[in-house]
């Protein structure tokens, strides 16, 4: 997430003298990424006036002749705004001064003259809506420079805040933090309202929530006409966030400076005590006009007849702030962090409050909160305020253990104790030192501090990387294990057969589920990162056609890729994960003697294929038909090893190809964990046989319907002795399915101790003979 803050606002609370690229690189350096950007301009001529008096335009029924004191002089303006007629206090732009897109020309209106102009919000560029002219609630001294009122900085800072840095989503977590890295002053959380002055009771809310660290409510009432003051609605436009209510925006406000939020709601709309429990419960309209119902685990807030907030995520539309509310109860809340992210992945919300209570925030800080936006209230909306209630459970303190010279030697330092408990200590942690440890408590809003590492880390942040010396790494070079991983093993056969390997995520669109279906149901995101990639691969062919897309598209008309990975498949509700190697050959490719350029075949990648599972010793291997419907009918099959599929060889169906726009393509797919659970010793070299082969041709007699691969397989299972290779020389296949095929077989025969005699031979084919009769018999 990026915090947009101003320089200025930084400064009120950390006590640093230095511009403000210069404290954008000092966060950077300490692992901030931040930038400098360019904010609207404010020209200093824009003063605060004061309208004395105001006479009806002698030519113009809709204009008004005004009178403004701005402190140096009394200007006459033309104003043709409704509302200055109650309008005291005002922005006046004089003669020459410059807003966005124009400058201020002396002009003569209806025949008066005009020396100026009273300014809306719209027209200064700090507001995106016109309403008029903007009057000033706040009392405010005559002549008074905008840029001043408003605290306006022309440059911000963008800060990029990493995960785990919850607690530096506020400008008072960026200041503590920096004044920590640079040794200077901290202010302490602004003051606020002492809430022990009010009626303490128990009527306002009951908590019965295991994710509820901290809870409290103030109730009370305001002036509904009050608006937000100036310099808020600046400060609230530069961090990203729009104006709606004078109570919203407070509270946006002290979210935005001490990183605590919290909800204001109606209480006309409220009937109380409001409960705050986990429970199922009604849909309900949350204030983004979207419904959503309650589940077992969400943290709710409700009363006896509706639910009003989500909590820690979105309060509810109907029990909202609106224009003439008066009255209201202030909710100040720490929810556990994981609760609120169990709640964030299932109503696929997100909110500014929600992405901080999912980070975590202090269980101290809501009371502090609180009494700061009481506070606020009291002095811009005349608030006054009757009860209060508190809950709040005792925090558990995180003792980590940690060796200094353990630490050294990590970083590379040679850094003293007294050092290094330093750091520390500038972070707000507790140290209690030893000899060569040291016991180290994390201030409670540190929630990303877990561990010895962690403190190592906020150890070098505030040490300097850049004062960490170079040094070369030392090892010692061990010798690779005899045994690998099926995984590596299949990958170094693969990339020596000229492949390339890509990683990729393992989210998919639906139409890639579609292409290649598999029989188990795929599995969709509930909160995907991407809307177009919805749903988890239930074959790693899926993303691997994503990558071919992309070169194809890119004029790489020649490419062979693989992915090792997992895919996901759900059966019978449960998600079952397998590792696949997949392969995509696109283009041409050289073979035989002279090596003529032929286009990649299914041939092809069906000798990677049982090259491959030759290598992990697994050779007698049976092809059989694939029906998968994205690959070709006639150039497809399975891979079996003792009756298990392994894998599946095939060229892209024509209708996949043109519907993921690729030219042929040869594909692989191998399931590496049934190989892992199947293969046996890996293929050992052995000398070529010194001794002649013999090769003997057999005729089978089929019905038409039959297929090689079901000869294959008898003729495997049947152990032919010294039986080394057989391929199909002729099939002929008759005009009418009621003829029978004929697919004649070479068998070859090779011993490596003998040469065989003729009646070993016939041996051998009694066997092949015996077999064919049995196999043709059955299949007339």
């Amino acid at each position: 997430m990026a915090l947009k803050i101003s320089p200025s606002w930084l400064k009120s609370f950390c006590h640093l003298n230095a511009s403000t690229e210069e404290i954008a690189d000092m966060l950077s350096q300490t692992g901030f990424e931040t930038e400098v950007i360019n904010d609207i301009a404010i020209d200093p001529m824009l003063v605060v006036g004061h309208i004395d008096r105001i006479e009806p335009h002698p030519n113009a029924d809709k204009l008004n002749v005004c009178h403004v004191n701005i402190g140096s002089e009394t200007l006459q303006i033309v104003c043709g705004c409704s509302t200055v007629v109650h309008a005291k206090h005002v922005i006046v732009a004089p003669i020459n001064a410059k807003l966005p897109g124009m400058t201020l020309k002396p002009v003569t209106l209806r025949g008066i003259d005009s020396q100026g102009m009273i300014c809306s919000l719209k027209e200064i560029g700090l507001s995106e809506e016109g309403s008029g002219i903007y009057h000033l609630s706040e009392p405010v001294e005559v002549g008074t420079k905008l840029v001043e009122l408003i605290h306006h900085d022309e440059k911000i800072l963008e800060i990029d805040i990493t995960p785990n840095r919850g607690d530096c989503l506020s400008v008072y977590g960026i200041a503590r933090d920096l004044a920590a890295s640079q040794g200077v002053e901290l202010e302490p959380y602004p003051s606020g309202d002492d809430l022990s002055r009010y009626e303490h009771t128990d009527t306002l809310f009951k908590v019965n929530s295991k994710n509820t660290v901290a809870y409290d409510a103030l109730s009370g009432s305001f002036n509904p006409k009050s608006s937000t003051p100036l310099f808020m609605i600046n400060r609230l436009r530069q961090a990203g966030m729009g104006t709606n209510h004078v109570v919203v925006d407070i509270l946006n406000y002290v979210m935005l400076e001490i990183g605590q939020p919290m909800h204001a709601f109606n209480a006309a709309a409220i009937s109380l005590p409001l409960r705050i429990d986990e429970s199922e419960g009604d849909a309900f309209k949350l204030l983004d006009d979207s419904m959503y119902e309650p589940k077992s685990w969400d943290t709710v807030i409700s009363d006896q007849n509706a639910t009003h907030a989500l909590a820690g995520i979105m309060g509810g539309y109907d029990s909202r702030m609106q224009p003439d509310s008066t009255d209201l109860q202030l909710e100040s809340a720490i929810f556990n962090p994981s609760g609120v992210a169990k709640s964030l992945r299932n109503c696929k919300l997100g909110s500014d409050a929600s992405y901080r209570y999912e980070r975590g925030v202090c269980p101290y800080l809501n009371q502090i909160a609180l009494g700061y936006t009481a506070k606020l209230l009291q002095t811009y909306t005349d608030a006054t305020f009757t009860s209060h209630q508190s809950y709040h459970t005792k925090p558990i303190n995180n003792e980590i253990l940690f060796d200094i010279n353990w630490a050294n030697s990590y970083l590379g330092t040679d850094l003293s104790p007294e050092a290094m408990t330093g750091h520390l200590k500038q972070l707000g942690m507790k140290v209690n030192q030893s000899s060569d440890s040291i016991q180290v408590t994390p201030p409670s809003y540190r929630y990303d501090i877990q561990l010895a590492h962690d403190l190592v880390e906020e150890v070098a942040r505030l040490y300097g990387y850049n004062n960490i010396p170079l040094e070369p790494m030392h090892g010692r070079m061990t010798p690779k294990l005899l045994v690998t991983p099926i995984s590596e093993s299949a990958k170094t056969f693969i990339v020596h057969h000229g492949y390339h390997e890509v990683v990729q995520f393992s989210f998919v669109p639906k139409s890639l589920i579609e292409l290649f279906p598999n029989e188990c149901e795929a599995i969709e995101i509930s909160n995907p990162i991407n809307s177009e990639f919805s749903y988890m691969r239930t074959n790693v062919l899926q993303s691997l056609v994503m990558a071919a897309q992309h070169n194809y598209q890119r004029q790489m008309k020649q490419f062979k890729l693989f992915e090792v990975g997992q895919s996901f498949q759900l059966i019978n509700s449960q998600i079952h994960e397998q590792t696949q190697l997949a392969a995509i050959c696109v283009g041409n490719s050289t073979k035989g003697y002279g090596n003529r350029v032929c286009t990649v075949d299914y041939y092809d990648m069906q000798s990677l294929a049982l090259g491959l599972l030759a290598k992990h010793g697994m050779e007698s291997i049976t092809v059989a038909d694939s029906r998968h419907p994205a690959l070709h009918p006639k150039q497809s099959c399975r891979l079996l090893y003792q009756g298990n599929v392994v894998g599946e060889v095939g060229v892209l169906h024509p209708a996949t190809s043109k519907a993921l726009s690729l030219p042929e393509a040869a594909l692989l797919i191998l399931y590496l964990d049934q190989m892992d659970t199947l293969s046996g010793q890996p293929k050992t070299i052995k000398p070529t046989s010194k001794y002649p082969s013999i090769t003997r041709d057999i005729t089978f007699t089929v019905s038409s319907n039959t297929m090689t691969s079901d000869i294959s397989e008898v003729l495997v299972q049947a152990q032919i002795p010294h039986l080394i290779k057989m391929s199909v020389v002729d099939v002929y296949t008759p005009d009418s399915e009621l003829e029978s095929k004929r697919i004649t077989w070479s068998l070859s025969f090779q011993s490596h101790d003998k040469t065989l005699t003729d009646k070993e031979i016939e041996a051998a084919m009694q066997v092949v003979r015996k077999e064919a009769v049995r196999f043709t018999q059955a299949h007339k």
